[in-house]
């Protein structure tokens, strides 16, 4: 500032530092839904503070996590799935936003990251907010023995009766699924070396199940046990 005399004797102010808010920022935080991860995808939540915004999201392998800028994002590169496992600008409110990924083809016992960026609709230097990675751990079994097995009366020469239950690892205890079960009998000598191909490989589905919570499934086995 100076006299109106424009002789540029006045006094020049020492800078004052600021910073420039976001246009937007989550008021909640990016979580997966509990027991929502499986090949298919996952379902997420979060919530904006802008009352219009625009948010972008997509699944990625764990290894490319270092490499996820807001550009990257953007543009989808190092998503997984096909279109359905991504969001690509779209509006959102200041709302609970929740997001249903599909499509996905995760792999059953690995571990994929989400990452959301969310900015304000007039936007223009990429000036929101990129969440941290959401941890995706898909379930390697689909379905879990919820009891063991267990013998419901001796066994004859001609019968096993058996029975357990089962969950879905995906859906959670309280899911009603569809099922495929597969069976057999061993001398106990062999029972160590049984593994999932090797029951399978020689059988067609022993029977399907429809596996509900906390319901028990029984197993008549009407072989003939060699003696």
């Amino acid at each position: 500032m100076e006299y109106a005399f424009n002789n540029d004797d006045g006094t020049l102010a020492p800078p004052i530092q600021f910073i420039a808010p976001r246009t937007n920022l989550f008021i909640v935080t990016p979580h997966l839904v509990a027991m929502t991860a499986s090949p298919d995808g996952a379902t997420i939540r979060f919530a904006a503070s802008a009352q219009n915004g625009t948010a972008w999201a997509m699944i990625i392998q764990a290894s490319h996590s270092l490499l996820i800028d807001v550009p990257a994002l953007k543009a989808g590169t190092y998503s997984v799935g096909g279109p359905g496992c991504r969001r690509h600008g779209d509006q959102i409110g200041d709302a609970t936003t929740t997001y249903v990924f599909s499509d996905c083809s995760l792999r059953r016992g690995m571990t994929y990251i989400v990452f959301v960026y969310i900015e304000g609709v007039n936007a223009t230097y990429s000036d929101g907010t990129l969440s941290s990675g959401i941890n995706i751990s898909v379930p390697s079994s689909s379905l879990l023995f919820s009891t063991d097995l267990r013998l419901l009366r001796t066994p004859s020469t001609s019968q096993v009766f058996v029975s357990f239950k089962a969950e879905s690892a995906d859906l959670g205890p309280d899911a009603h699924v569809n099922g495929s079960l597969w069976a057999m009998i061993v001398p106990d000598m062999g029972a160590s070396h049984v593994t999932v191909p090797g029951i399978k490989l020689p059988l067609v589905p022993w029977g399907r199940i429809f596996v509900r919570s906390r319901v028990q499934t029984l197993i008549l086995f009407k072989l003939k046990l060699w003696t």
